[in-house]
């Protein structure tokens, strides 16, 4: 258990930057992604709840029920040039500079239709819609993906705290980064992630694309 003072730092560290965040969109300054942290809500019970896992690496839980899940051909995704010279520059930044688009204004944000989201570079199944859920905080929301093996999560130490950042493990894509205030009845977690680091496949196409083993895991989105 943090102390009091503890505590306090991490409530302090996570305030400013959010007001960085903000200063820097509202000035339309480009920095690096890394140090753009998405927005994390300033609810006490969050913040008793999820300190501890601020403050440290965190190692990969799941609390939900497991699904079945297919086998995965590993070889079949791969960080392809080809893929990457057609990407937009928001694309790219996001993706290859480990940047973050401008909250709000991703393509997939109000996205209801059914269906996978992929890599936009390797094509990695990373999020099904029936786990992408309205956080409020201006990116695509996930509570998990919809295969752990194709997900690394790494410790972020920039802008003087501890994040954990979520790259795609074939495409080595920069996604975005993961928090511990998701729905807790959903596994607590909070997968906040780039739409520019996404291609979306509607549940009409999975099997033509390739995905067919993954409809099972799609599902209307209420």
């Amino acid at each position: 258990m943090a102390t009091p003072v503890a505590r306090l730092w991490h409530q302090l560290q996570a305030f400013w930057s959010d007001q960085l965040t903000q200063f820097l969109y509202a000035q339309n300054t480009r920095v690096p992604a890394s140090n753009i942290a998405p927005i994390l809500p300033r609810d006490a019970q969050f913040r008793e709840r999820s300190e501890t896992l601020l403050c440290m690496p965190r190692k990969t839980t799941h609390v939900m029920a497991q699904r079945e899940q297919p086998e995965i051909p590993m070889s079949k995704y791969s960080k392809n040039p080809d893929v990457i010279a057609t990407l937009s520059p928001e694309e790219y930044h996001v993706t290859q500079n480990s940047g973050t688009e401008r909250p709000g204004t991703g393509k997939l944000l109000g996205n209801k239709e059914p269906g996978l989201y992929v890599d936009i570079v390797s094509g990695e199944p990373l999020f099904a819609s029936a786990d992408k859920y309205e956080s409020g905080c201006g990116w695509p929301s996930f509570t998990k993906p919809v295969e752990p093996a194709l997900v690394q999560e790494l410790q972020d130490s920039t802008l003087g705290m501890i994040r954990t950042e979520v790259r795609s493990t074939h495409g080595d894509s920069h996604l975005g980064h993961v928090f511990p205030d998701g729905p807790i009845d959903r596994g607590g977690l909070r997968y906040c992630i780039n739409s520019a680091s996404l291609r979306f496949v509607h549940r009409d196409d999975m099997a033509a694309e390739g995905y067919g083993d993954y409809i099972n895991q799609v599902e209307d989105v209420t």
